[in-house]
């Protein structure tokens, strides 16, 4: 290929995977986990994350233990990045994400290359790769990068794997255990990388390639053969990471792995793979957050089956010469699938964000398509670039619609809750999102809607709790942390928040319980701890308020609170 046309392919794949998801840019703010995971973790702001995220569950924040036994210290270290160094709010997460976006849809033409695909079919399934509306929660909400990073780092380790330099395993090695180390869908990694292992093993191009790279820089031995190299570095990588978790976490599997299959569960595999082809093959003007499996509809999830069957047989049947591209694509997209059809209990059944990765490969036949049409010259070449045209605008404008909705809390629930009506959960956020614009009274209305759909939400009671708490409505704070405290019991927020109410309400004995019990959860907590030194005060226990208040100083030395809390007891020792 040319050195011109290449560079021109490189720029409109980098801008136009730059102007898929910028809407979410101007005016972006945190979202849903981004409010735990980022703005509120003042973890993210020692010194010690460095290394600290290597240590912890990825759920595991200032404010919350964590339990959900994922190991993600890449995008830990990731969100401290932005945090530190971008100082600059939602805005440099916003952009680091779309930096992420540019930079897997540039690598994917590559990868797609390690699989055989033509170069031009390549970069136009990497062009709709860049701006296919699927990826908006992936590359729009922050927290949603863990995604676009293992995506990354996958197609990396891919790229790295079919060349032919001798110091080729170090880049595979590095690539592997930094997608092993955001996210565990990684765990596919080593099958993809045998299906690039057995192209190179089995195919002639490669002996070939291998004279024309020894003009310049030393091959790896046997260009034909198994890399072994590759292979005990991509070894090495899993015993690491293993043995990191193992550390850290002391289970391999996540906690929702070891949970109760809920009902229904035999049909979440197809209710996947159907949700899987609705949403790569028939995008809508919808949001799709987390959908339940009962609201998919029908008529979107026929289309979506019916365009992704035909583009596969179309490009099966009508461009012969790619079928072994073709093949291995196909087995690439189903091997990225195991690990989001269900197979094992799971928190979210359904998601978009799932199909980052596995979309790479499962818009190759249109690529390829489009490739053969180019190919064929006159009036077949500019239909075939009018096609193409028409479903990078479309898909570029309903990846910008969904980008512009991920802006604010109450743009998404509030989408959200038109598309599932009858979603607690949305109702649930929806609420807190409103409580946070000070819309009290609409906040309250959703609250109550959520916990009239699911009388067991522990969010729904949490927020409408911390909602009462704020309105200084003590008893009904009381009355709704306690309640979700039935559904979670080592939940530090809801026991902090009780306590809150209680000793507002001068109930200090029983408010002096729940910062305790709070603390035997998280003892580094500064909210238990700076309420358990004042409670302890209030009741005479000079001891235990100094214990609190002395540990509530070292985690935050230039608290007011503490240090006002300090001179009382001072004081209270001086009479």
């Amino acid at each position: 290929m040319k050195p011109g046309l290449r560079f021109a392919r490189a720029a409109i794949l980098i801008l136009l995977a730059l102007l898929a998801f910028a809407a979410v840019v101007p005016g972006g703010d945190f979202i849903f986990d981004d409010h735990v995971l980022i703005e509120r973790n003042t973890d993210l702001q020692h010194s010690d994350v460095w290394w600290r995220s290597f240590a912890r569950d990825y759920y595991a924040t200032s404010e919350q233990p964590g339990i959900s036994g994922y190991y993600r210290p890449l995008a830990v270290l990731c969100n401290a990045f932005d945090v530190q160094v971008w100082r600059s709010g939602a805005r440099g997460g916003h952009i680091t994400n779309i930096l992420l976006h540019v930079a897997a849809s540039v690598s994917l033409v590559a990868a797609l290359g390690a699989l055989g695909v033509p170069a031009a079919a390549a970069w136009v399934s990497a062009l709709l790769f860049a701006v296919h509306p699927s990826h908006a929660e992936s590359v729009a909400f922050i927290s949603g990068r863990v995604d676009v990073l293992v995506t990354l780092f996958v197609l990396l380790a891919m790229m790295a794997a079919a060349s032919l330099r001798s110091r080729s395993w170090i880049g595979v090695g590095l690539a592997s255990f930094a997608a092993f180390l955001s996210k565990e869908m990684s765990v596919v990694l080593p099958l993809l990388l045998l299906i690039v292992w057995q192209r190179r093993a089995t195919q002639p191009q490669w002996e070939s390639a291998g004279r024309a790279t020894r003009r310049g820089r030393k091959t790896q031995a046997g260009a034909r053969g198994w890399p072994v190299a590759q292979m005990l570095a991509v070894a090495a990588a899993v015993v690491f990471m293993l043995f990191l978790r193992e550390r850290a976490l002391t289970t391999l599997l996540p906690s929702s792995a070891h949970g109760e299959r809920p009902a229904g569960a035999a049909l979440l595999p197809l209710q996947s793979m159907l949700f899987m082809l609705s949403a790569l093959y028939a995008p809508a003007k919808l949001l799709v957050v987390e959908p339940s499996p009962a609201a998919l509809h029908v008529l979107r999830l026929a289309v979506g089956c019916v365009v992704g069957v035909g583009l596969w047989v179309a490009a099966w049947l009508g461009v012969p010469r790619s079928r072994g591209a073709l093949a291995r694509a196909a087995v690439a997209g189903s091997v990225t699938l195991l690990p989001v059809l269900n197979l094992l209990p799971q928190e979210t059944q359904l998601s978009e964000r799932f199909l980052y990765l596995p979309s790479a490969f499962l818009l190759v036949p249109a690529g390829v398509l489009a490739a053969a049409g180019w190919r064929r010259g006159g009036v077949a070449s500019a239909v075939t670039a009018a096609a193409v045209s028409v479903a990078v605008v479309a898909l570029l404008g309903l990846s910008s619609w969904r980008a512009s909705m991920w802006r604010t809390d109450v743009q998404v629930w509030r989408q959200a809750v038109r598309e599932e009506p009858e979603r607690a959960a949305f109702w649930d956020r929806l609420g807190l999102a409103r409580m946070e614009q000070r819309n009290y009274a609409a906040a309250e209305q959703a609250m109550r809607r959520a916990v009239q759909l699911d009388p067991r939400l522990f969010n729904g009671w949490f927020n409408l709790g911390a909602l009462y708490e704020q309105r200084r409505r003590y008893p009904e704070a009381i009355e709704a942390y306690r309640t979700a405290l039935q559904f979670q019991p080592r939940s530090v927020g809801a026991r902090v928040g009780l306590g809150r109410a209680l000793a507002r309400s001068r109930d200090f004995d029983a408010a002096y319980d729940e910062f305790v019990a709070a603390l035997q959860v998280k003892p580094d907590h500064l909210d238990a701890r700076r309420w358990a030194g004042m409670t302890a005060l209030q009741t005479g226990d000079l001891q235990s308020a100094e214990v609190h208040l002395r540990a509530a100083q070292r985690l935050a030395p230039n608290d007011r609170a503490v240090q006002q809390a300090l001179r009382k007891l001072q004081q209270r020792r001086g009479d």
